[in-house]
């Protein structure tokens, strides 16, 4: 209904703030092309923190240029198509991996259970971390992104060590 009736909307939050929503492909394109209309160098999460929670916890998504462009020059290479297609099979294994296991368990949320998973489970082969360490790098990497909840033992814990690595 928003791509319809106002795809590019104001979404009012609590306490007067808010954020833009972008519904429409093209209009999200020409976003990420112009920083000046859309700057992410103040954050992306919606959650109230402090500028030292901010700082902690940004990601390379979180700038503008010119510090933007210095860190993606420093990794395009390793995103280029012929090195992404050098995993293909890697990430084919692992993508059969993660849906089997889902199909096996009868139902899923393809959130939690499948998208979720694929990324952190790359990083790790491509770190050569080894399969029985792969559940706990996933839960690592959810505690990066999330939105803590104040005091959650969840997000003050580190959870179990990983094996070492020999």
């Amino acid at each position: 209904r928003l791509r319809r009736e106002d795809p590019l909307a104001w979404c009012e939050m609590k306490g007067g703030k808010g954020f833009w929503s972008a519904t429409r492909h093209h209009d999200i394109l020409e976003l990420n092309r112009n920083f000046e209309l859309l700057s992410s160098a103040q954050g992306i999460r919606m959650e109230d923190q402090s500028r030292e929670e901010y700082l902690a916890r940004r990601t390379f998504q979180e700038t503008d240029p010119p510090e933007h462009s210095r860190t993606r020059v420093l990794v395009a290479k390793a995103f280029s198509k012929p090195v992404v297609a050098q995993f293909e099979s890697q990430i084919k294994e692992i993508c059969d991996s993660i849906l089997d296991a889902a199909i096996e368990s009868g139902s899923f949320d393809a959130v939690k259970d499948v998208a979720r998973q694929l990324p952190m489970r790359m990083l790790g082969r491509i770190l050569g971390t080894p399969d029985r360490d792969l559940d706990w790098l996933v839960e690592r990497g959810d505690q990066l992104i999330a939105t803590p909840i104040r005091n959650s033992p969840r997000m003050s814990s580190t959870g179990p060590t990983p094996t070492p690595i020999a």
